[in-house]
């Protein structure tokens, strides 16, 4: 099931929250495996992998350069549509993660998704 999430991209001069659905993204896929996919390739891997959020307000993009860093591009937020007659926004940011810390990342998001499916203290969806 889906479940509604805070994220939160605290950058200089700019804090955004958004709240996506994070139980499974666009490819039927948990954001907690697709970080352990990526655990699992920690050695490095060939061009970008993507995690799109069921509705495509949370974006995340990751690079491996192979020498020791992986760049993480996060969007949050909708692209705006003059259609709409609501306040629109969309943040990019860039973070870098030692490939390392990847498995850290993909267990904590597994505890995390599992803690706020089963409703314990936290839940804002």
């Amino acid at each position: 099931s889906n479940e509604t999430f805070a994220v939160t991209l605290d950058l200089p001069g700019l804090t955004a929250t958004h709240h996506p659905l994070l139980g499974h993204g666009s490819e039927g896929v948990s954001l907690a495996s697709f970080f352990a996919g990526l655990a699992k390739d920690w050695k490095g891997w060939d061009g970008k992998r993507v995690w799109t959020a069921y509705e495509g307000d949370f974006q995340l993009g990751c690079w491996h350069d192979r020498i020791g860093q992986v760049t993480v591009g996060v969007d949050i937020g909708y692209e705006p549509v003059s259609e709409w007659n609501t306040v629109q926004w969309r943040v990019r940011a860039q973070l870098h993660l030692d490939p390392g810390s990847l498995g850290v990342v993909a267990t904590a998001l597994e505890q995390l998704l599992e803690g706020q499916l089963r409703g314990f203290p936290g839940n804002v969806g």
